[in-house]
């Protein structure tokens, strides 16, 4: 499924469309929680749309807004892909709503996405983080989604 049809989270092209700046002071940033990686799901790969694998980093919260920043990462194409996701307070935590309301195979651990529109980052802190929480194929581009399902 590409990443415009995925109704999980909305892809977010600029600072004009996020919800709040993950620069902001008040804002709180981690590393994507094991259990979402471990449980989140992992979409098709479309690479005859052109689109690389994007693996879920880190997340960005901040105290006046209902919504979550997720970054995601391909260390294969050192690029990342940020989407917004509408979250609710489970046990003094921010996560994504869609979890709570359908089950954690809801949230996105990985997506497919055009690297083309992607934004240029070469993070080795991301590019670590990618292969503690998916292992070295996801670093390497050639994580199998039959591995992990």
């Amino acid at each position: 499924m590409a990443a415009e049809a995925d109704k999980s989270g909305k892809t977010i092209s600029n600072r004009a469309n996020a919800p709040f700046n993950p620069a902001d002071d008040a804002a709180e940033m981690f590393v994507i929680p094991e259990s979402w990686a471990e449980h989140g799901s992992h979409p098709d790969l479309h690479t005859d749309l052109g689109e690389s694998r994007f693996f879920a980093t880190r997340v960005v919260s901040h105290p006046d807004h209902d919504e979550i920043l997720v970054r995601y990462y391909s260390a294969a194409k050192r690029s990342t892909v940020t989407r917004g996701y509408e979250a609710v307070e489970v046990d003094g935590s921010l996560v994504p709503k869609v979890v709570v309301e359908k089950g954690p195979k809801w949230f996105r651990a990985s997506i497919s996405h055009s690297h083309r529109r992607a934004h240029d980052l070469d993070s080795r802190v991301d590019t670590n983080i990618v292969a503690d929480r998916y292992g070295d194929a996801a670093v390497h581009g050639v994580f199998r989604t039959e591995d992990v399902l």
